[in-house]
């Protein structure tokens, strides 16, 4: 028998006993996408926000405004807008009848899409941690960039990065068929959460101490409080990946459990039917 084109006949009447949904309407696709979408939409109002309101009132002298521009917000445009086309590519692969373009969404675009958001990562952790200092020579005086009201989003950044970090790890081992350190990483998934979990502990031992060092900040005392409630939740997370309901026992580590990721979750379907399909031809 002829070989048998993997990807064309991955059609729509394949998916009938999977949860995977293609040949969807646009009013469909764009519900399912609709979380994704409704973030990058927020991001695009408070960027163009931000960016209208510097044009508006232009000032040389305003260091600060203008690092803020140049350095963060008009960054964070680019990399939203490239973002919004990897989720728009999604929305259109789920209209389509073949599993080929959402097999391109999840181990091409989806890849893509995490490399961005690692990089993007790396620059804002740069900006946040390094401190920036500039010179105003027409009044002869220094300005610092008070890092203590930024550094709280390097919170959201470290989860960023892990994260997508670990979503290409796994993708990358389904697509290269490392079975055992895709059990590894489904084994070990829950270690992301003590990161987060020492981060979250990090920053509100550092709030606690401006609080306590300097005059009182309500804004201190607020993102103390976020990341007070943060460490909860993660600890609370942290016990319910790792102990029996109602227990304090440790429960079994399931080395095929798949982590609660919507692509992760997409691409090991997508194999899987992949490896069907390609048994039936070879016994046909």
């Amino acid at each position: 028998m002829a070989v048998v084109d993997e990807t064309n006949v991955l059609e729509n009447n394949d998916t009938k006993d999977s949860d995977i949904k293609i040949g969807l309407s646009l009013k469909e696709s764009f519900t399912l996408a609709k979380s994704n979408l409704v973030q990058r939409v927020v991001i695009f109002g408070i960027t163009f926000y931000m960016i209208y309101k510097h044009m508006q009132n232009q000032d040389p002298e305003d260091v600060i405004d203008n690092f803020l521009v140049k350095n963060i917000w008009i960054p964070l445009l680019v990399v939203n807008l490239v973002l919004t086309l990897c989720g728009l590519y999604y929305v259109f692969a789920l209209t389509q009848t073949s599993l080929r373009f959402l097999y391109v969404d999840v181990f091409y675009v989806n890849v893509f899409a995490q490399l961005v958001r690692i990089f993007f990562s790396v620059y804002m952790l740069v900006i946040i941690f390094v401190q920036h200092t500039y010179f105003i020579s027409d009044r002869q005086m220094l300005v610092s960039f008070d890092r203590s009201y930024i550094i709280i989003a390097s919170l959201i950044f470290i989860y960023i990065f892990v994260d997508s970090l670990l979503v290409i790890a796994f993708v990358a081992c389904i697509y290269f068929k490392m079975e055992k350190v895709k059990k590894h990483l489904s084994k070990y998934w829950f270690i992301r959460l003590f990161v987060y979990l020492f981060i979250d502990i990090f920053l509100v031992g550092y709030y606690l101490y401006l609080l306590i060092s300097e005059e009182f900040d309500v804004l201190h005392a607020v993102f103390l409080g976020v990341c007070l409630l943060g460490a909860i939740t993660i600890a609370y997370c942290l016990k319910t990946e790792m102990f029996l309901p109602n227990l304090w026992k440790l429960k079994e580590m399931d080395e095929n459990e798949i982590p609660h990721s919507e692509k992760i979750k997409l691409a090991v379907k997508i194999m899987d039917m992949k490896r069907d399909i390609k048994i039936v031809a070879e016994n046909a």
